[in-house]
């Protein structure tokens, strides 16, 4: 018998997944007999170890197939890999996959395959068993009928077992649906196929197998989730699940694009399953010029509008994912950009940076050409959460992202990263977000004109000149990371958790005084900023006393409308006094206000205090303020 090994290394061993991609195609191998007489397979690779480990694993085993599916964080190491198997075994055929798989004429690659890659994968084994000279492979659209998870059954559960016995949490993929109709020019178009589901009964099936497995984490690789009526059957037996059983804890997945009253009703249930904390709208720009350019189709500005608020109605917070550096865009367009989701009342913010994937139209020289699209190869942190710089075995995380254009320059790249981080730093965070949207829905200031006042203040500071000065040197330097370490803590952030800390800690008191000089004309100018800072969570915060705010205009009730149900109502004074002792911060209320009450230094209650309140991406929602709903009115 041949054997066969499939290459599909996680990002990070925090965050481990079974390995979907060798079920898939050992079970479309199996389904012919000759195949699964001919071939034996090795336990395949999918955690993060040397390639040299690996190797001594293997040395009592010829490799006869590599299968190497390669993703941005292991194509390195995959392509060492294959050089140092065909080294040993010269015979042996490499196949490679997935989205980041070119044809760069490497010696060490027998077969390419592009898209689907199940029957091209099947083709490919039954040439060579049959010494036959393989043929190209072109795209076929896949059979997604039978599971890989219950035809592999054994292999995944004694999988699991060996892996909670080594201390790893568990995740899983679930595949319902293939393909998408959407043709954006920064997606992988080489590996879309049409767009087709799973049959529900398998996808319910892999459902409760993974539920009895006691699997965590769920993420469903299907590009529109939504897209398919049964997509809300789905859904509903994983909550179901969750209630009986208590697995998965969470769910997540890709939002159809164009079934805007499914994704709200879908939002509300997994919400209330406690399944997410969000939910995420993939809008990548506003300028319908700029959408236009790179082929984005989106909801209509009303459909956005009409998500955001009926999910505030249920306390659901809404994220704009959003790309900078997109083919026309410039700065001015870039700022105004988040003016337009300040309007939108949306919650929080995930910037990207724009990257070129192979495989995608972007990445077209003509397309390159066109737009003058200048990029840098870069080394990233896998793991920019965990707010030290990740040490990744064989193989680094590089990115080939985008940073200069026809519209842009490389300053204008560090100006519009830098601002884009202040503002969810400030606005989206909560730390002034009442005091603006006071003042533009009560006083008609326009939030362009408040945050452009303050940044031009924030430009002359210390914080500002680390920042430029930290992206002069990440552009400058392949190895250094987008994270910036911040001296008060002595760990790695993203730009705006690091800009956060330092408007935490230095700056706030700074900005309040400013915003009360700006607009002292204002009679309710001194309640709303004392308002402001009443119910920002501070480090003196002590949950086990709480604390009383009072102030002379019922601003509990005005905000809680307007959050709410996005509607402005009259403020109202008098003597107003609250009492919270509110003691988690979050949208499911995940992180306690505890660093008071452990028993270390300074520095460590600190240290866990930015934890709490400086939220990491998806999760800074409802962080760093007491929520309205925590206010109790006393006499």
């Amino acid at each position: 018998m041949k054997n066969i090994l499939i290459s599909n290394p996680t990002k990070l061993n925090s965050r481990i997944y079974l390995p979907y991609i060798w079920g898939l195609l050992k079970t479309a191998t199996e389904q012919d007999i000759e195949l699964k007489r001919g071939f034996n397979w090795l336990p395949p690779i999918f955690k993060r170890k040397n390639v040299d480990e690996y190797l001594d694993e293997y040395k009592d085993h010829r490799i006869d197939v590599l299968g190497l599916s390669c993703y941005l964080w292991n194509v390195e190491f995959n392509y060492k890999l294959a050089k140092a198997v065909k080294e040993r075994s010269p015979r042996c055929l490499v196949i490679a996959g997935g989205p980041e798989v070119v044809n760069d004429g490497h010696n060490f690659i027998d077969v390419i395959v592009y898209g689907a890659g199940e029957t091209s994968w099947v083709n490919a084994l039954k040439s060579y068993l049959n010494n036959e000279t393989i043929k190209e492979l072109s795209e076929v659209v896949p059979d997604i009928n039978v599971s890989p998870y219950l035809s592999q059954a054994f292999y995944y559960e004694k999988m699991v077992k060996e892996l909670r016995e080594e201390g790893f949490i568990i995740n899983a993929i679930l595949d319902s649906a293939r393909g998408c109709p959407f043709n954006c020019a920064f997606c992988t178009e080489k590996n879309k196929t049409q767009l087709i589901n799973a049959p529900l009964s398998r996808v319910k099936q892999e459902i409760n197998f993974l539920s009895e497995l006691r699997i965590k984490n769920i993420f469903n690789i299907a590009c529109n989730f939504g897209a398919f009526k049964t997509d809300e059957d789905i859904l509903d037996h994983i909550i179901e699940k969750k209630k009986k059983s208590g697995y998965p804890t969470r769910f997540f997945f890709h939002v159809s694009k164009n079934t805007v009253k499914r994704n709200i009703r879908f939002a509300i249930k997994y919400t209330k399953a406690g399944l997410m904390t969000h939910h995420a709208i993939g809008i990548q720009h506003t300028d319908p010029e700029i959408l236009n350019n790179i082929n984005r189709i989106n909801p209509s500005i009303e459909e956005q509008k009409e998500t955001i608020h009926t999910l505030h109605t249920y306390g659901i917070p809404s994220c704009c994912q959003i790309i900078m550096g997109l083919p026309g865009d410039t700065l001015e367009n870039w700022c105004e950009m988040f003016y337009v989701l300040m309007k939108l009342n949306m919650d929080e913010l995930r910037l990207y940076l724009l990257d070129i994937l192979n495989n995608t139209p972007m990445a077209e020289p003509d397309y390159m050409n066109k737009w003058g699209i200048r990029t840098i190869t870069k080394i990233t942190n896998p793991d920019p959460n965990n707010n030290d710089h990740i040490y990744v075995p064989d193989g680094k995380f590089t990115r080939k992202i985008s940073i200069s254009s026809n519209t842009y320059t490389i300053d204008d790249w560090k100006d519009m990263y830098i601002w884009a981080s202040y503002v969810q730093a400030l606005h989206f965070s909560g730390l002034i977000k009442h005091v603006s949207m006071y003042l533009y829905h009560t006083h008609k200031i326009e939030y362009k004109k408040f945050y452009e006042y303050l940044y031009k203040d924030f430009k002359g500071s210390q914080c500002y000149k680390d920042c430029h000065d930290h992206l002069k040197k990440y552009l400058a330097h392949t190895e250094t990371f987008k994270e910036i370490k911040a001296k008060e803590t002595g760990k790695f952030y993203p730009l705006e958790q690091y800009i956060m800390i330092q408007l935490i800690l230095h700056q706030m008191d700074k900005i309040f005084i400013k915003v009360l000089n700006k607009y002292n004309y204002i009679p309710q100018i001194t309640d709303i900023v004392k308002y402001q800072k009443d119910i920002n969570i501070t480090f003196d915060y002590d949950r086990r006393n709480g604390k009383i705010i009072k102030s002379r205009y019922n601003f509990k009730d005005y905000f809680k409308k307007l959050f709410t149900f996005d509607k402005v109502t009259e403020l109202k004074s008098g003597n107003y006094k609250w009492f919270t002792n509110q003691q988690s911060c979050g949208v499911l209320k995940e992180y306690p206000l505890d660093w008071l009450e452990v028993k270390k230094s300074s520095k460590s209650q600190i240290n866990l205090y930015l934890k709490r309140v400086v939220g990491i991406e998806y999760t800074q929602s409802k962080r760093l303020c007491f929520t309205e709903e925590e206010l109790n009115e006393i006499d």
